[in-house]
């Protein structure tokens, strides 16, 4: 099957979007407009993913396939979870909460919650509203406190009505005649309207937008809390789609590079982390939040320019993943 340009340019976009994301989030509380440019990436880029994640995936869980999202999650998620706890233990001596409290090391959920989503899948789309389903588990899942960080739990059922979306849009999400008709104006309205949402209810506390905390964690426990969560599900649905009706379908150096955003992903927490351990993220909060916001965003786009290259692909797969391929798996 020919590649769909929409679909790689999107996901640069939207890798750039978490790099910044994870960039701006130290300096949050220094401007409620970095507050805001926050809350609307984080109601769009992870869902976008997903979605995407989702149009892509194929129901029938053969043992080819099965093995082939090993390989492309699983067994990156041991590798950089190593990786990571390693850089950890130098930087602070000591394991992480993540690996003590029996957590996915920080970015690396989506990993583990993407393999749990494509098993799952089959299970889910026996029923006649699957959807529908997915989004209702999700609702109750916040009235039970113990439903968190652990394995990422809570992440797992927050967004897997957006990989459901996904997987019922598919073939009309990849032709690319999914809502072509409506005015392009209207799509970015609906973006505009997202930023003015976040800035009109900017006490809204961001971990909302994380999927990962109960709504007793969230300091929300009246019966009614599952609204929160549904307008935040309806919000970020309508910009998710807006995103993908604006992407133009082309072939270029983006879409090339979009091909690469896992590479992005695995990697950009070290940058994250060397950041705040040498105190930039401190040193920033400290000068204007413009040039703070500039000087991060600039930094994304570099980072993400390097980390999308066929060269980082290359050595990642060569020196890391295939090697470990080899060692885990009968069929390497």
């Amino acid at each position: 099957m020919l590649r769909n340009n929409v679909f790689d340019n999107t996901k640069l976009l939207m890798i750039f979007l978490v790099v910044f994301g994870h960039f701006i989030e130290p300096i949050i509380s220094q401007s409620e407009v970095i507050k805001v440019i926050y809350k609307s990436i984080y109601s769009v880029h992870m869902p976008v993913f997903i979605i995407i994640a989702g149009a892509f995936t194929k129901l029938e869980p053969s043992q080819n396939i099965i093995l082939k999202n090993i390989k492309s999650l699983i067994i990156p998620f041991f590798v950089f979870t190593i990786l990571y706890e390693i850089f950890n233990i130098l930087t602070t001596g000591n394991i992480s909460h993540y690996t003590l409290n029996w957590q996915p090391y920080w970015i690396l959920w989506f990993l583990l919650s993407l393999f749990i989503w494509k098993v799952t899948l089959p299970i889910i789309m026996q029923f006649k509203f699957p959807l529908t389903l997915s989004i209702f588990i999700s609702l109750y899942a916040g009235y039970i406190s113990d439903v968190g960080y652990f394995l990422g739990i809570s992440r797992t059922l927050y967004f897997f009505p957006f990989f459901v979306l996904g997987y019922k849009l598919g073939s009309s999400l990849l032709s690319n005649n999914f809502l072509l008709k409506i005015p392009r104006t209207l799509y970015f309205t609906v973006l505009l309207a997202n930023i003015l949402v976040f800035w009109a209810f900017n006490d809204l506390p961001h971990q909302w937008l994380y999927g990962s905390f109960s709504y007793n964690r969230m300091g929300d426990i009246e019966w009614f809390s599952f609204a929160v969560r549904s307008i935040i599900y309806f919000v970020s649905v309508i910009s998710s789609i807006a995103i993908l009706m604006l992407v133009p379908n082309r072939e270029s150096v983006l879409a090339t590079r979009g091909q690469n955003s896992l590479f992005v992903y695995l990697w950009h927490g070290f940058f994250v982390k060397i950041g705040m351990y040498f105190g930039v993220m401190q040193f920033l909060s400290n000068v204007s939040n413009t040039l703070a916001l500039f000087t991060l965003f600039i930094s994304a786009i570099l980072i993400t320019a390097l980390l999308s290259s066929a060269y980082i692909a290359n050595i990642t797969n060569k020196f890391l993943l295939l090697p470990a391929q080899r060692l885990l798996l009968i069929k390497s």
